[in-house]
């Protein structure tokens, strides 16, 4: 269990974000279209890296750092105080330009996915079955996006979890894997974030979608 601490207590004010820059951009670029919805997933994206950066950081870190150790010493404030006191406030930033090229492309995928499958399930909040087809866009939504990033998130992954420094970059990162271990190198465990992404994600909009409705009726 350890590294859970930072995703848990961040997940709800990602999501907040997530889905509060993507609402904002959508009032913004007005036209309920896909590609508006690709637009403003990629501004999402960019945004919410500023907060997911750091937290994998931290997490990355107590999971390499925290074996064997006891539960003080692999600690959130611990790590993140480690992190700081070796490289400064720059600390947190190891892997950022991994996860920046991650979670656009990821994001654009995310927004404009699940809008072109309830689109293709011709989706409307009246509908009688409209909650399932929210699932099920959301489910395809996640699965899509990790298929398109994922080997860009074991690039990011190895660099924040280096603490002693053998990847100058994210290219020395991705040359000595190429090397090792091959194409396979970068879909190492795909399987087991796939089977996991379509119900977390399915939820996730679920819940975005029934709380809008909600709110709406208020």
């Amino acid at each position: 269990m350890k590294g859970v601490l930072p995703p848990t207590i961040g997940v709800a004010a990602i999501n907040g974000i997530i889905f509060g820059v993507e609402g904002a951009c959508m009032k913004v670029l007005k036209d309920e279209t896909t590609t508006n919805h690709i637009i403003a997933g990629g501004i999402t994206g960019g945004v919410q890296c500023i907060i997911t950066g750091p937290m994998e950081l931290v997490k990355t870190r107590m999971q390499v750092t925290g074996i064997g150790e006891s539960k003080t010493k692999s600690s959130l404030v611990r790590t993140a105080g480690q992190i700081y006191k070796t490289n400064g406030l720059l600390g947190f930033t190891a892997g950022f330009g991994a996860t920046i090229t991650r979670e656009i492309p990821a994001f654009m995928c995310y927004f404009g996915s699940y809008d072109m499958f309830l689109k293709i399930q011709n989706y409307h909040p009246s509908d009688e079955n409209g909650i399932l087809k929210v699932l099920m866009a959301g489910g395809f939504a996640g699965v899509c996006s990790w298929i398109l990033t994922y080997p860009v998130d074991i690039v990011k992954s190895k660099q924040q979890a280096d603490i002693s420094g053998e990847f100058s970059s994210a290219f020395d990162c991705i040359r000595k894997t190429q090397s090792r271990e091959g194409i396979r190198g970068f879909y190492r465990g795909i399987s087991t974030t796939l089977v996991r992404a379509f119900p977390v994600n399915a939820v996730t909009f679920g819940a975005v979608e029934a709380s809008m409705q909600l709110l709406s009726s208020l």
